[in-house]
């Protein structure tokens, strides 16, 4: 039942199953106590809103696009990936509005346990969308050769507390940022209010010819991400090729990206 209960909100319906947070422990107390409720079955579902804004500056003119999109995160199996057993999690886009609506597409990332840190092990093949905010980490996709691009990556370091951080990349923590414990919010989406640990991640990188700033926001609860925003300003030149790889013409932009993806729906077993 509750598998049909989500699809039907996958595509569109409104009802909720939301679990009753105002018990007699917190929200965040009963994540640090049991982890992030890693179990074959769980499932979440999200609404995501996307706006790009691109700025040309010779000649001089600025679009703006935007999209929605319903997101199905769900935790199908428990299988051996890169010699770890981890969780997978498949997640499923349902564009609903903007350039590329009716569009669907799956991709799976793997999620594993090891001490008191939650990995993200590896992230297989996409199909073509952005499959950036719809995960619990930004992931970089594992190539044809079945080789990690600097995995694993730290998505939770426990316990959580307000000022904690860690390298988010432990190959790299400088260029790619670090995860940093900034509060604890009361958090209301459509799934319910939520104490969550708000969880930043940020960096800079200043190049020749661009510069992009980059920066998210992640709020974990007791039943898992119940909001996450991402920004994304990037300050530079595009090029385009023609059919043989030759540059035929290059313009200074300026892209502005901006997510927000909020808890709608979900199904979290005991």
């Amino acid at each position: 039942m509750g598998e049909i209960i989500c699809f039907s909100l996958f595509f569109g319906c409104s009802d909720k199953n939301p679990l009753d947070s105002n018990n007699n422990q917190k929200d965040t107390d009963i994540l640090n106590k049991n982890g992030f409720p890693l179990v074959v079955g769980n499932q979440w579902v999200y609404h995501l809103r996307g706006e790009e804004t691109t700025i040309w500056f010779n000649p001089p003119d600025t679009t703006v696009t935007s999209w929605d999109v319903n997101v199905l995160w769900k935790i199908t199996a428990m299988e051996q990936v890169l010699g770890v057993d981890a969780f997978r999690m498949e997640t499923t886009h349902h564009i609903v509005s903007g350039p590329d609506s009716g569009r669907t597409g799956t991709m799976g990332t793997w999620f594993a346990v090891k001490g008191d840190t939650l990995l993200g092990v590896a992230s297989g093949t996409n199909t073509g969308l952005d499959p950036i905010t719809a995960q619990l980490n930004k992931i970089s996709s594992v190539s044809n050769q079945d080789e990690p691009d600097e995995w694993p990556v730290n998505v939770l370091v426990f316990p959580l507390k307000v000022g904690k951080e860690w390298a988010y990349f432990r190959l790299d923590p400088t260029f790619l940022g670090k995860k940093v414990v900034e509060a604890i919010d009361e958090i209301s989406v459509p799934a319910g209010n939520f104490e969550a640990f708000r969880i930043v991640r940020h960096f800079t990188r200043d190049e020749s010819e661009s510069k992009i700033i980059y920066s998210t926001n992640q709020w974990f609860s007791s039943i898992g991400v119940v909001k996450y925003t991402e920004n994304s300003d990037y300050e530079g030149v595009r090029w385009w090729h023609d059919e043989n790889g030759n540059i035929i013409d290059a313009k200074n932009i300026r892209t502005i990206l901006l997510y927000t993806m909020e808890l709608v729906s979900y199904q979290i077993k005991e």
